[in-house]
């Protein structure tokens, strides 16, 4: 009984030593295990309307920082986060007689969580490939029509949300190929397709995107 009694002693004392060594020694495992990357990104959007007619291209420009959770030496995991600004100029007609121009700019934070495969190449490159979805709402669209009156350009910009024309919430399918360049630089190049409508009750919009982005590895 006392054999037993001195090792429930040694128990107890070592409970606290557990948690305090797992705190010291967590800092250290995550900092070797998990990455943090600067990330700017380029995109050139479609968008498609009910018939099928294409919108004129939209040009996003985003930067954010990835975080990347290696699960073994071929798979990781990826998150992200993201600001996008993505911006048109599109020709459109005032009571069918006079011609003008409209520029659309969005607004949108983004959250990409993507299942990454890399294999290892020659010279510490590694060629990947990424694919998951991406949430993405939209914090704020406006357009802002202009039409040439006396040889000046003139027109007020409005909220696309307050009219009804645009929506919140998109969510992506994104699948990327990419290569990671020893430990400075990774370059990919992908495709997004939206699955939400972000035009209004009558009209229905789908964006598809042609992306390129640059992640420093640093």
């Amino acid at each position: 009984m006392k054999k037993y009694a001195n090792f429930a002693g040694m128990k107890m004392r070592f409970k606290p030593i557990l948690p305090a060594l797992m705190m010291i020694m967590l800092p250290a495992f995550l900092s070797a295990q998990i990455k943090v990357h600067p990330v700017a990104e380029y995109d050139f959007q479609f968008r498609y309307n009910t018939s099928s007619e294409v919108a004129s291209p939209f040009h996003g420009i985003s930067a954010g920082a990835r975080v990347t959770i290696p699960t073994s030496n071929y798979f990781s995991f990826n998150l992200g986060l993201q600001y996008r600004y993505a911006f048109t100029n599109r020709p459109v007609a005032y009571y069918n007689i006079q011609k003008g121009d409209a520029s659309i700019s969005d607004h949108n934070i983004e959250a990409p969580v993507t299942f990454g495969v890399g294999i290892p190449l020659k010279n510490g490159r590694r060629f990947f490939i990424d694919l998951g979805p991406t949430a993405s709402f939209n914090m704020y669209s406006a357009m802002k029509p202009s039409v040439g009156v006396l040889g000046y350009r003139v027109g007020e910009s409005y909220n696309l949300h307050k009219a009804g024309l645009a929506q919140r919430w998109n969510l992506f399918g994104c699948g990327t190929l990419g290569c990671e360049f020893s430990d400075l630089l990774t370059v990919k190049a992908g495709y997004r397709f939206g699955f939400l409508n972000q035009g209004s009750e009558t009209e229905t919009i789908k964006i598809h995107s042609i992306t390129a982005a640059l992640i420093f590895n640093f």
